[in-house]
């Protein structure tokens, strides 16, 4: 079982999610189903954020914020996996977008499936796959995947300490 090029979305609305003030990300984490790494050098992930300039997600103008790579062994396989990645989302912000991006692992061997739960989320969880014919961020549920929702997380604090938003 082996995949194409694949993105894995979440929306957090920052209303929601920190009162709209300035929030300072420190790490990331994203759930880990399986991870196959084929001839032992490891799934590349690369884990996206981006602010929403306009509109709502999925559609609207996604604005990068920061990235970075991990590499993912197979002993990833059913954990949480926690990524430091640091960012800075300014106050007002409607909407803070990650993105998991597992790209074709054919060539190396490599299969990856994004860690999922049927516990309650915050927000849609969406896939895109091109070479499934999902070339937009589409929600999993609207492709036969009801009670997949993807484990994301998006860690930090906002200045002075207050309000503390509790990631889920």
């Amino acid at each position: 079982f082996f995949h194409a090029d694949n993105s894995y979305w979440r929306a957090f609305n920052m209303a929601t999610f920190t009162g709209s003030a300035q929030y300072n990300v420190t790490s990331v984490s994203f759930g880990v189903e399986v991870a196959n790494d084929g001839a032992g050098a490891g799934q590349p992930v690369t884990v996206n954020l981006y602010t929403e300039t306009t509109g709502t997600f999925p559609t609207g103008t996604r604005t990068l914020l920061a990235t970075t790579s991990v590499t993912v062994m197979d002993s990833a396989s059913g954990t949480v996996l926690s990524v430091p990645l640091v960012a800075i989302v300014p106050a007002g912000t409607t909407e803070l977008i990650m993105e998991v991006f597992t790209p074709d692992g054919v060539a190396a061997g490599n299969s990856f499936f994004i860690g999922s739960n049927a516990a309650a989320e915050t927000g849609p969880s969406y896939i895109s796959a091109a070479a499934c014919g999902i070339t937009n961020p589409t929600p999993v549920s609207s492709i036969g995947f009801p009670g997949m929702h993807l484990v994301f997380n998006v860690n930090g604090t906002c200045p002075g300490g207050t309000p503390t938003p509790t990631p889920t």
